[in-house]
């Protein structure tokens, strides 16, 4: 058996890895700091995924008031109310970090939990720069990094309070220490890779399969034979990353109740069965990563050199593809899902990377045969960052948070609304400092995507509320006309309308 795999770079006896100029670190710096300038612009302005954004900023919201003496108490108890029915979708890592720097502030602000993410993601661009360096070039790197730090998806994710950002640099933070530990697979270097792991994992299980897959595939190659590769530590790998999460999930499954409904929503395998489905897989990953970078990829791939890093990137694929066919409903349209996508294609066309340098610098002079290279490498930023600032100037249709005052004075910071608003009513809950919930339409979500109709009557769905509403309040007007008229019938004839302006239509349900 292997004691380790030797990952050596045969392109370092060319002398361009060892001697790393100067000019070239400075590019680097210059990289980070302009991925980091770019997530700044609109830092006040809501980010990717707005539901899930303000689901977090509600959350945080609540323990920064259970910590604080200085707000009312009913601000306090509408927070709790809200933090309680957001529920628990993971565990709330970046929640609790965001509430201490509120704390540390002494004010609630939502800007500073988005700077923790870019942080987070910025980190994690380090340690993918480590890998590639070491599997493929120091060039390679340098192109790989600036492809993450770079990518339209990364920077729209890296700015948004969810925990996302987090799980990405821990993923790239334990495919780095797995190298580490296959290098050398000492004691000390498995249980450090285990660890991280396990609480990789945990944050968000999203990106189980592909650490597991690098893991597995690396074992394969230094045991050199499948039947020797599940050993004890494979086994104690296997245990060690499963079991905080399990615990986690298997609480909220078995216990609360409340993380089996997600499931429900994110595990379809009927969804295998249909041909629309694998198609929009298809489009959904490559407007995610970009069409050029996954064509790249692809063709990288099998450039890689043989052993630790054709190992690594065949076990990631894997395991990114087993994962979809899992989580098979949301891959299909949420581009965030493919996060994982993002490392795995940089890592993955680092080698055409390599081959064009190694090209340029042999029939080029010394002093500008990288010249072409840094040009290149200023087009690809250059054109994510025309199309990033695309994105972030385009308009959010949200509640301002005057709008969302002002609904809140109006119901009294109710927490007993029904609403129909953008981003499932997450923004109107944060800014009207209130707590309800979602009118759902007549046909669920899950039967929707499995071509069911069920549909639901007002009365009945106004039944499956946990609570006796005090106030419907609509401002997604298009929402409203289009897939909810049976609402606005029944509210006509049954609800006195309370407030009206071009924002908003609130209607008081009487008390008996």
């Amino acid at each position: 058996m292997m004691d380790g795999i030797n990952s050596a770079n045969p392109s370092e006896e060319l002398g361009f890895s060892q001697k790393k100029p100067r000019s070239f670190w400075v590019i680097v710096v210059l990289v980070f700091i302009l991925a980091g300038a770019i997530r700044v612009l609109y830092l006040n302005t809501p980010g990717m995924a707005i539901d899930r954004e303000f689901h977090s900023a509600l959350i945080a919201r609540s323990y920064y008031y259970q910590m604080t003496d200085s707000v009312a108490e009913w601000r306090r108890d509408v927070a709790l109310v809200s933090k309680q029915r957001a529920g628990v979708i993971e565990p709330p890592i970046m929640e609790v970090l965001a509430s201490l720097l509120y704390r540390l502030v002494n004010r609630e602000q939502l800007w500073l939990a988005r700077l923790l993410a870019s942080v987070f993601w910025l980190v994690g661009g380090i340690f993918l720069f480590k890998i590639v360096e070491r599997i493929e070039s120091f060039e390679a790197a340098i192109f790989s990094t600036a492809y993450y730090l770079f990518v339209p998806l990364g920077v729209m994710i890296s700015r948004s309070f969810q925990p996302d950002s987090l799980m990405i640099m821990m993923f790239i933070i334990s495919l780095f220490i797995i190298v580490w530990y296959f290098e050398r697979p000492t004691l000390i270097r498995f249980v450090t890779a285990a660890s991280f792991s396990s609480f990789t994992i945990f944050i968000r299980p999203f990106v189980l399969f592909p650490l597991l897959g690098a893991y597995s595939a690396l074992a394969i190659i230094r045991s050199r034979s499948l039947k020797r590769v599940v050993d004890t530590r494979f086994f104690v790998y296997i245990v060690v990353i499963l079991l905080p999460t399990a615990l986690f999930y298997g609480y909220g499954i078995f216990v609360t109740g409340y993380i089996k409904r997600e499931v429900g929503l994110v595990i379809l395998p009927l969804l295998l069965l249909s041909s629309d489905y694998w198609k929009q897989w298809l489009l959904t990953a490559a407007n995610a990563v970009g069409y050029t970078a996954l064509i790249a990829a692809l063709v990288g791939l099998p450039m890689l050199r043989k052993g630790l890093p054709r190992a690594l990137l065949i076990g990631l694929w894997t395991g990114y593809a087993v994962f979809c066919l899992v989580f098979s409903n949301h891959i299909r349209f949420a581009s965030y899902y493919h996060l994982q996508l993002v490392v795995i294609v940089a890592l993955s066309f680092a080698p055409i990377i390599t081959l064009v340098a190694n090209y340029l610098r042999q029939v080029s002079k010394p002093w500008y045969w990288w010249l072409p290279v840094i040009g290149a490498l200023l087009l690809v930023i250059f054109f994510n960052i025309r199309d990033i600032r695309r994105s972030l100037a385009t308009p959010r249709k949200l509640e301002s948070e005057e709008i969302g005052q002002e609904i809140g004075r109006i119901v009294g910071h109710s927490h007993r609304v029904v609403y129909v608003a953008p981003a499932y009513g997450t923004p109107l809950e944060y800014y009207a400092e209130l707590s309800g919930e979602y009118w759902p339409r007549r046909t669920s979500d899950t039967d929707r995507a499995l071509g069911y109709e069920r549909e639901q009557s007002v009365e009945q769905r106004l039944a499956a509320l946990d609570f006796g509403p005090e106030y419907f309040v609509i401002t997604d007007f298009d929402e409203f006309n289009r897939h909810h008229a049976d609402l606005k019938e029944f509210l006509v004839d049954n609800y006195p309308l309370l407030a009206e302006s071009d924002n908003y239509l609130i209607y008081r349900v009487p008390t008996d």
